[in-house]
């Protein structure tokens, strides 16, 4: 009987161990990188499993992967000054992000998996170029401090088009392209061949861009 009631004792502790966390100990809450800043339609947020729905004002933080649905527009600004605009059915992940006013620590690396974006430079990618990326499945693109629009349209080809600013760098595993010139843009199709030749986009072309990364009157 004894033996019993010390075994039963010994289990108690042990699920109070676990079920209960150390008197004082402290759980680091994620810090927010960016929130946004204007907002319409239906868009959430996953981290760790976890999903919030978003709103005007709603924070963002590193390793969220945030998804729009359709008739959605919403506009990120991050703690660097740069900004972020996803259009409809968008998925937009941040996978790494860190600005402590312009140190060698500063880096902010996105990823888009789907839909169309506008991307305006803040701080990083003004003083550090070479720690800002935005990745797709077809090439990665780096930036000299600029705006650009990029996106992937029904046919299953990605876009990007220099807006305003000095310059975008588009490479993937087959080459690479500068884009100097705005109003100009690159075509790819695959991973495994290179971007097209940087040319100027008719108006017909740079509107149709616009009107997915735009808003209600």
């Amino acid at each position: 009987m004894i033996q019993k009631v010390f075994v039963w004792v010994l289990g108690a502790i042990f699920l109070g161990s676990c079920t209960t966390p150390p008197s004082g100990s402290n759980v680091q809450q994620p810090t927010s990188i960016g929130k946004l800043v204007k907002f319409y339609g239906n868009a959430s947020a996953t981290r760790n499993m976890q999903d919030r729905n978003l709103k005007s004002g709603s924070v963002v933080y590193e390793g969220d992967v945030i998804i729009t649905l359709a008739n959605t527009r919403l506009k990120i600004k991050m703690t660097d000054g740069a900004e972020l605009i996803l259009g409809d059915r968008t998925t937009l992940v941040i996978e790494r992000y860190g600005f402590q006013k312009a140190t060698r620590e500063d880096q902010a690396v996105f990823q888009i998996r789907q839909g169309v974006f506008h991307s305006k430079s803040g701080r990083i990618a003004k003083s550090r170029p070479d720690r800002f990326r935005i990745k797709t499945a077809f090439a990665s693109i780096g930036v000299k401090g600029t705006e650009f629009w990029g996106g992937f349209w029904k046919n299953g080809t990605f876009d990007v088009a220099l807006l305003k600013g000095v310059g975008v760098i588009i490479g993937n595993q087959a080459g690479t392209v500068e884009i100097n010139d705005i109003g100009w843009g690159t075509t790819l199709v695959s991973d495994t061949i290179a971007p097209t030749p940087p040319k100027k986009w008719g108006q017909v072309k740079l509107d149709k861009a616009f009107s997915t990364v735009s808003w209600k009157n």
